[in-house]
């Protein structure tokens, strides 16, 4: 099922429900990625198994790494899920049985 980005926004208007847990949920991954690397980055300072600008430039060459890992990975799956999609055939629901078909 896809959406468009218009849609999801008059949704979220509509639905205030829809709205907070939005909200929550990029508040959580902000504060999440906020937290992640600067911690990271100062455990291995702390231990002293890297320097602060190793640890800071390793850092940043992993995130950019995984998000070309990421973005690769979402082209792809993107790609195989749109052409190997098979929509299941249509059936009509009709009032009348069989018979009273082949009588009319």
């Amino acid at each position: 099922m896809t959406i468009s980005f218009s849609t999801f926004l008059s949704q979220l208007v509509s639905n205030p429900a829809l709205l907070i847990t939005a909200l929550l949920t990029l508040g959580v991954i902000f504060v999440n990625g906020w937290t992640d690397a600067p911690n990271a980055i100062a455990t291995c300072v702390s231990t002293r198994s890297m320097g602060p600008r190793a640890a800071i430039l390793t850092a940043a060459l992993c995130v950019c790494i995984f998000i070309h890992i990421y973005e690769y990975f979402a082209k792809y799956m993107h790609l195989s899920c749109c052409q190997n999609s098979v929509t299941p055939p249509q059936r009509k629901v009709s009032l009348f049985t069989q018979k009273e078909q082949m009588l009319r």
